[in-house]
């Protein structure tokens, strides 16, 4: 089971506390209002909106809507279709209300000529601050030529307002005469539209706009000018601050980049931002418990009571992340009130072992752990598929990952190291997990890795140094860039052709096939099941068959390789022989698969050979 990327309720970080203080902020209010939620990519922006929109909904004369301008860019104005979704919900929010539906058609009709007027370029939006320039309408003049009688091929500007007149419905009837008059207008009906609609408190909460390019970013800001001083209108926008001052700097491309500049940026923002709250990064004792929770979560669900209650006292804790060092078994044993059991220790002690550097290397983003305590659940679940579990702990899994994800340096020479080794080991991690390192070699490698990082790796639990890590570094690792000298390439190739001859060749492998590391066992099955399905025909036993069932027979791992390659059998061309052999190398905790071989057999198998696959079922059965 991974966990969810996604915005959520669930609340994990206790972020609860900041999405309450803005609802109370929002609620006792009465003056229009626009409140931001900054933090980096990932660190929980859109869960507190969520948050919001939860604790929001339900008031008589309250609207919250949700708005995503990254889900609209590319494909129409941003501001245009934010205004347009705030107008749609304000109806669905009170549906058979015609006054509602009436007033709401005259706004939308507004914005019909603020949507011609984009195309002019911009000249509605720059007309806000007042009447536009000549030089602005000169820019409208090819928009509008249309409406134009084909004769005139010089307009004067001054004409202008009779030309937009005719461009349609928008301005039927001459109730506009100026640019920023048709604003006003605009404002006007939509301060009707909520009268209508008995909406005391409108709440709009904008979400994603840090993933926005710059134009639609500042488009949408830009919108929000349209309701300002509207009284009840609030505005909750959830950006990383970095983000939005790289769109004002892209949009205003001649500002010299500069103190002034970043300061002017700065402003902008704080200028559209009545009340700022941030997101912390999380520290380390809130890391540790986030990670555990993430880990415990995979063991029961969200929803559990037991998981709540647990949840809730690492909440508590994250209150004073100072006095605390992660949760403890007391803790969830307290919470519960019962013996704590056993598949949630490993998910307490990884919590707590990794959660220092994750913590450092992720910079407290939760989007950034998420991401790494997935890769984490998804190599286990490789590791599983393969046969290879009973071969990887979890522990040191999960510590290893550290390096390769935190510490890259260190990870490439323990790939250089490993592989190179019978026992898989790794001299640098010796020497970081040892006070004393036993040899000059082992010294030299940890002063090279001497810095705190490196060093606070090194004295996490468990120690692995003396570990054979092959089978972790072929989870972890592409195989492509992990090349095994247990036993090379070519010399499994030639125990793979050993054991695609006869009976006599392959038994006189047997020596050599229960020597093999678990990562050469995965390996030579893979090249044992490429000669299986090589093989023209299945009339008789394939060439490499007989090998993978001895490999089987002594491994644990291969019996799940051999079950796989069975279930991908074509069954129209096979002999006899598959009716039988199989109780040897797969045993009776693999029963069930080789049922469901035969049962296949019998139904889609050669007529004349169903007797016998019918044989072969019964004496399993027996």
């Amino acid at each position: 089971m991974l966990i969810a990327d996604n915005e959520t309720t669930h609340d994990l970080l206790n972020n609860k506390a900041i999405a309450s203080t803005i609802i109370k902020t929002l609620t006792d209010s009465d003056e229009p209002l626009t409140i931001g939620v900054h933090g980096d990519w990932g660190a929980g922006k859109s869960s507190v909106l969520r948050m919001i929109e939860e604790g929001m909904c339900g008031g008589e004369d309250t609207v919250c809507l949700h708005f995503n301008g990254w889900l609209f860019q590319g494909f129409e104005d941003a501001k245009i279709v934010l205004i347009e979704t705030i107008v749609h919900e304000l109806e669905k929010a009170r549906p058979g209300l015609a006054k509602v539906t009436e007033v709401a058609k005259k706004v939308l009709k507004r914005l019909d000529w603020l949507r011609m007027a984009k195309h002019a370029g911009g000249l509605a939006w720059t007309a806000f601050a007042g009447v536009p320039t000549p030089e602005q309408l000169t820019d409208a003049l090819s928009l509008i030529k249309g409406a134009i009688p084909s004769s005139a091929s010089e307009v004067p500007v001054a004409s202008l307002e009779s030309a937009i007149g005719q461009l349609g419905e928008a301005l039927k009837g001459g109730d506009s005469h100026h640019v920023s008059q048709e604003i006003n207008e605009f404002r006007k009906g939509f301060e009707e539209l909520l009268q209508a609609a008995n909406v005391k408190k409108l709440v709009v909460l904008i979400d994603d706009l840090d993933r926005c390019l710059p134009a639609t970013a500042i488009d949408i800001l830009e919108a929000l000018r349209l309701f300002f001083l509207m009284p009840g209108a609030a505005f909750v926008i959830a950006a990383d601050e970095a983000m939005i001052e790289y769109a004002v700097r892209q949009h205003f491309p001649d500002i010299s980049y500069s103190e002034r500049a970043k300061s002017y940026t700065r402003n902008y923002l704080e200028k559209l931002i009545n009340v700022p709250f941030r997101l912390p990064p999380l520290g380390l004792s809130e890391t540790k418990i986030y990670v555990t929770l993430l880990l415990l979560s995979t063991e029961i669900a969200l929803d559990d009571e037991r998981f709540l209650k647990i949840a809730q006292k690492g909440k508590e804790l994250m209150k004073t992340p100072w006095a605390c060092n992660g949760l403890s078994r007391a803790d969830i044993e307290d919470v519960l009130k019962q013996k704590y059991f056993d598949q949630l220790e490993p998910c307490l002690k990884i919590g707590n072992t990794i959660g220092g550097l994750v913590a450092r290397g992720t910079k407290g983003n939760p989007r950034q752990i998420k991401r790494f305590i997935n890769t984490y659940l998804l190599r286990m679940q490789i590791a599983d598929a393969r046969g290879l579990k009973s071969y990887i702990n979890p522990e040191v899994l999960a510590k290893l990952m550290l390096v390769e994800q935190f510490l890259p340096e260190l990870y490439e020479q323990i790939l250089s190291e490993v592989p190179q080794k019978q026992t898989g080991t790794s001299l640098t991690i010796q020497g970081l997990e040892s006070n004393e390192a036993d040899s000059a070699e082992a010294r030299r490698l940890k002063d090279k890795f001497a810095e705190a990082d490196y060093l606070e790796w090194g004295r996490l639990s468990p120690e692995i140094g003396e570990n054979d890590l092959r089978p972790y570094l072929f989870v972890v690792q592409d195989r492509s860039r992990v090349e095994y000298v247990g036993v090379q390439a070519n010399n499994l190739e030639r125990l793979a052709n050993e054991l695609a001859k006869s009976k006599v060749s392959i038994a006189q492998q047997h020596k050599n096939v229960k020597a093999l590391s678990e990562a050469d066992v995965v390996r030579l099955c893979g090249i044992l099941r490429g000669k299986v399905l090589e093989s023209t025909t299945l009339k008789k036993i394939p060439s490499g068959l007989e090998g993978l069932m001895l490999v089987a027979e002594l491994h644990e791992s291969a019996k799940l390789e051999l079950l796989e390659l069975l279930k991908n059998l074509p069954t129209d061309d096979i002999g006899a022989w598959a009716a039988r052999g199989w109780q040897k190398s797969l045993g009776d905790q693999h029963k069930e698969g080789v049922r469901a071989f035969l049962e296949r057999l019998i139904a889609e198998g050669p007529k004349e050979h169903r007797v016998a696959f019918d044989v072969g079922l019964k004496s399993l059965k027996g």
